[in-house]
């Protein structure tokens, strides 16, 4: 059982977020984290974007940690990264187990 675990860069590969979630919850501590990154989108829950990648909207997070245990205790909308000069929006999730 982990007080912690991180998610840096690997989640924008994933759509449905459902089975990691759910794994992590598992293997957390009661009171652990969950951190994690994503790129952001606002339209749907879960878009594919150009580069390949994926991206989840901040209503799928939440409803998504909640259906497998885990309270949003921080989410911080941020800049993952810049694309050709532009900024791609992105949030970093912190996820508390119960």
């Amino acid at each position: 059982m982990f007080d912690v675990i991180t998610g840096s860069g690997i989640l924008v590969f994933i759509g449905d977020l459902e089975a990691r979630l759910n794994a992590a919850k598992l293997k957390l501590k009661p009171g652990g984290r969950f951190i994690f990154i994503l790129y952001k989108c606002n339209e749907n829950d879960i878009e594919i974007r150009e580069n390949i990648h994926f991206a989840h909207s901040l209503v799928y997070v939440q409803n998504t940690a909640h259906k497998n245990g885990l309270k949003p205790e921080m989410i911080f909308d941020i800049t993952h990264e810049f694309d050709y000069g532009k900024p791609q929006p992105g949030l970093i999730v912190v996820l508390k187990a119960d």
